[in-house]
């Protein structure tokens, strides 16, 4: 914020100055000040298994997610899921072929990124700008990959946002381990009056530096069971339903987290 500051004062100094260093010191502090403000202060990470689309990923996604609930080694469980599609291929493949008449799993959750991105953006002004993503523990885009394009982005605050609305160690477990090992390969905790801080993430030979928190439990959200109590048939009214449910949840995930 001070450097998004200092940049916008040195803009008002090259105002109406005559001089040609001063005309390229402008352009240049006008280019830096866009280009701060293109930094998000607050990222949220939406968090999902994945949706395999074809028996070959089926497979793949049967075999890893085996591996981490059987705590098997990944070569035997590789094994056993392609034995059990060859051995039940017509069934497989009747469950994965039903994938094809719905919509894409990532066109939803941009979907659901773009609505919570922009009504935070309304509703908490001061902590603008937010930005949402999404991550999958099985698929592309992977987790440890987009943690790591956030870090070099930079930020102030990072938000871990499964979407699964019970917490159990097999879904959210998986996910959120996934994800506190790639910031523990790529950022450090802060150091405190020699007591540190897990949850205030330092990059080595960096500025960047963020605090990180997680929501895992929120089926029993007001906003959530208000909505589903009066939940209409009619698809407009679904449509605005979860719009409200994402707003309403939206300022309910900053001020849990007690974001400053």
């Amino acid at each position: 914020m001070v450097r998004v500051l200092g940049a916008r004062i040195s803009v008002r100094r090259c105002v109406g100055a005559r001089n040609p260093f001063f005309t390229t010191s402008r352009a240049l502090a006008i280019g830096e000040t866009h280009e701060l403000q293109r930094t998000p202060k607050t990222a949220i990470l939406l968090l999902h298994h994945g949706q395999p689309r074809t028996p070959y990923y089926a497979t793949q996604h049967l075999s890893r997610s085996s591996a981490h609930f059987y705590r098997l080694p990944r070569w035997l469980t590789s094994y056993v899921s392609s034995l059990l599609v060859i051995l039940s291929a017509v069934k497989a493949g009747f469950c994965v072929d039903d994938y094809k008449y719905s919509k894409n799993l990532s066109f939803m959750i941009d979907t659901y990124a773009e609505i919570l991105r922009d009504y935070l953006n309304v509703l908490i002004p001061e902590h603008r700008p937010f930005h949402c993503t999404y991550a999958y523990l099985y698929e592309e885009p992977a987790i440890p990959k987009t943690i790591a394009d956030l870090i070099k982005m930079g930020m102030e605050q990072l938000i871990l946002l499964p979407l699964y609305p019970h917490y159990s160690c097999f879904r959210t477990g998986t996910m959120l381990n996934t994800a506190v090992e790639a910031l523990d390969e790529q950022t450090l905790p802060l150091a405190k009056d020699g007591i540190n801080v897990m949850d205030h993430r330092v990059r080595p030979m960096s500025h960047i530096s963020f605090r990180c928190s997680t929501i895992d439990r929120w089926s029993t959200h007001p906003a959530l069971i208000n909505v589903s109590c009066s939940f209409c048939s009619s698809y407009e009214e679904i449509r605005t339903k979860n719009k409200f449910w994402m707003s309403s949840f939206a300022v309910s995930a900053v001020s849990v987290f007690r974001i400053s």
